[in-house]
């Protein structure tokens, strides 16, 4: 019997991943929730660590796009038009 952990392993060795994306539940949350936030600097440092890019979805407002540009998040879906 083959463990999750196990599993996992294998199926890493095999995927190519190149792009990581923060949920929208996460990036909703940035500006208020601390645990929120903390995932979402998580995910950056991943990003960061592998050399892969970091997508951010459900970006909302200018203060989370600014929040994700200065922790180095290139790139950001919104769920509207997000203006400076």
């Amino acid at each position: 019997m083959i463990s999750v952990p196990a599993i996992l392993v294998v199926v890493a060795e095999t995927v190519t991943v190149d792009i990581l994306k923060i949920d929208q539940s996460f990036v909703s949350g940035i500006l208020k929730d601390r645990h929120d936030a903390t995932i979402a600097e998580t995910i950056i440092s991943m990003t960061k660590h592998f050399d892969f890019a970091c997508l951010a979805e459900g970006v909302e407002c200018v203060e989370e796009m600014e929040w994700l540009k200065q922790r180095s998040c290139r790139y950001m879906q919104a769920l509207r038009s997000v203006h400076r």
